[in-house]
């Protein structure tokens, strides 16, 4: 056999593996996507896709108003699935596969990465690109601008580490504008995304004086330029939904202040426990891959800074973009509205349910932007084998120090707090409702505990493929946990609000009757997030959904409540009510 044809064997054998770690986790994303009905999170996936509502000519502006803004760069784009049906199930299902191809696609990205930037082997840079997507944090369990915003930030480092190695000017031109485009485009997406358009465009300016390279700071100043563009189209895009009259939306901005006393012991004390409530946190949800991250990162820096080595460009950005990101993040938490509200009742008594305490253990701001860094910490541990050893030891020590600390300080914070027990549905089986003490959260980090050690024995005795292969394993097993246990008990107690209705509505359009407008009614007391006029916006999405009950209504409108409300008939002479079950009742005039 000559040697072209030996090449061209090992061509073809290392894309069949690539094909096949493709399809592994096609099978794994596409499948759960396919798992439950619409919605979950209602508000804010009804605030993600009004955009692709609103090119498709339909008119959702009675309930949006309570909706916050979760961007529309990703979901704008599936309009065309409004264009050809109104089956909210076959509308939900289309958009959710399609949005787990991002998922997959870190795949071959990660491949690339670990291949031709972090040169690894081609054994480890296939099993490093085979667990790659499951270091993302986003759940493919319900609409999030999260999974979006995550792929994207994985190709805008990567082209970055190609910028700055790229000599031919007319290559760097290209792209340093798909830097720009995709920055750019990545602000319609998420607010958040802000945080690494800023983190990349410090590194520029960094790069610029390391190198010499002064056009750097030019394409700096034109992404200044292209971000006030931006900012002002988004502005006109949430004027034209929300109708807000310039007024700041829900979720629309970071809302940074300082309400609390710096010389007050209690503020420290907040902060503290946050941040190493949310490093903890992750150290159980990566099965002890950040805690293994935060001794690589030390070992990469240190290398630097005292033993003068040569920077690792592209270890650095994927390291110190990310970390950046992260710090941004946490930091704006420590001034957020829930810092301020822990601070507000630290002393009190049974405080612990409050929604606010949830931020204690919530990684999932500034998770989107942990994946590359871990895929980055595991690529330079391998890289480094003399070394594995001993950055594994210290990273015991650091997941043992996170353990005993999530045991006796944030444990008694959040033992009956089931907003913060949901964060770790993948790992325990909780679902919403269940009894929590603390014998729950005890289980929690015991499981925690002992699945980062396996992981990092397995790496110890340096068995790096069997390593990897179960963390993958390990990390599938945690997403369709929460997956079949928490998001589809979520889903079935969504959809019990509205399935009676969606059906009638089926049956009076069978038979050629004309709906007019849809009026809910509902108590008050619930929660945005289970009250049911962004649902039923979304099952009846080609009519117009109110939130409140109008002064007149026409024969052909219907009141959609909750449960039944003697009021509505005494306000409407001659209107009929019908229970479709225990909680949906209609009025109308309508004869059905």
């Amino acid at each position: 056999m000559g040697v072209k044809s030996v090449l061209r064997n090992h061509f073809i054998e290392k894309r069949r593996i690539l094909l096949l770690m493709i399809l592994f986790h096609a099978v794994i994303c596409i499948g759960i996507t396919m798992i439950g009905k619409p919605l979950h999170t209602t508000t804010d996936e009804l605030g993600a896709l009004v955009s692709s509502a609103k090119i498709a000519g339909l008119d959702w502006s009675g309930v949006i108003q309570n909706c916050g803004y979760y961007g529309f760069g990703w979901y704008w784009s599936f309009f065309w699935v409004f264009k050809i049906t109104d089956n909210p199930f076959v509308i939900y299902q289309i958009i959710r596969v399609l949005t787990a191809i991002l998922r997959i696609a870190i795949v071959p990205i990660a491949y690339y990465i670990s291949n031709n930037l972090f040169h690894n082997d081609e054994k480890d840079s296939q099993i490093l690109a085979f667990v790659a997507p499951m270091l993302c944090y986003s759940g493919l369990g319900n609409l999030s601008n999260d999974i979006a915003l995550e792929t994207f930030f994985w190709i805008l480092l990567l082209i970055l580490c190609q910028f700055i190695h790229e000599e031919e000017m007319h290559k760097r031109f290209m792209l340093s504008g798909a830097i720009l485009v995709i920055s750019m485009y990545t602000l319609t997406i998420h607010t958040r995304a802000l945080v690494p358009c800023i983190a990349i465009a410090i590194l520029m300016v960094f790069f610029s004086f390391f190198y010499k390279r002064y056009g750097l700071l030019f394409l700096v100043v034109l992404s200044v330029i292209f971000k006030y563009i931006i900012e002002k189209f988004i502005a006109i895009y949430q004027l034209e939904v929300w109708n807000n009259g310039g007024d700041k939306l829900r979720n629309a901005t970071v809302i940074v202040k300082m309400p609390m006393n710096l010389f007050d012991p209690i503020t420290w004390n907040v902060w503290l426990d946050m941040v190493l409530g949310m490093l903890s946190s992750e150290q159980m949800i990566t099965c002890g891959v950040f805690a293994i991250s935060e001794i690589v990162i030390v070992f990469f820096l240190y290398g630097i800074i005292f033993q003068r080595k040569k920077i690792n460009v592209d270890y650095f950005v994927f390291f110190v973009v990310p970390i950046m990101c992260i710090g941004a993040v946490i930091l704006s938490l420590l001034f957020s509205g829930w810092a301020t509200s822990m601070y507000d009742v630290w002393e009190k008594k049974d405080v612990n349910v409050y929604y606010a305490f949830k931020s204690l253990c919530n990684v999932r701001y500034w998770g989107v932007f942990a994946s590359p860094l871990l895929f980055a910490s595991l690529s330079w541990l391998f890289n480094h084998v003399e070394k594995m050893r001993i950055v594994l030891r210290y990273s015991l020590a650091i997941m043992i120090f996170n353990t005993i600390f999530f045991s006796f300080v944030i444990i008694p914070l959040v033992n009956r707090n089931s907003d913060a027990a949901s964060l770790f549905a993948g790992i325990t089986g909780y679902k919403r409702g269940d009894n929590l003490d603390n014998n729950y959260y005890y289980c929690l980090v015991l499981i925690g505990l002992a699945i980062s050690v396996f992981v990092g024995f397995l790496l110890y005795i340096e068995k790096k493929q069997y390593a990897i292969i179960a963390l993958t394993i390990l990390l599938c097993c945690e997403m369709y946990n929460k997956t079949f246990n928490y998001d589809l008990d979520v889903r079935g107690k969504v959809f019990a609000g509205i399935d009676a209705s969606y059906k009638m509505k089926e049956v009076i359009e069978n038979s050629n009757i004309t709906i007019g407008d849809i009026y809910i009614n509902e108590s008050s007391d619930k929660d945005n997030n289970w009250k049911i006029y962004a649902v039923a916006q979304f099952y009846f999405n080609r009519y117009k959904v109110v939130d409140m009950i109008p002064e007149n209504i026409k024969e052909n409108d219907i009141i959609i409540s909750t449960y039944e409300d003697s009021n509505i008939l005494k306000k409407y002479k001659g209107i009929t009510e019908y229970k479709m079950d225990n909680n949906e009742y209609w009025y109308t005039f309508l004869s059905i």
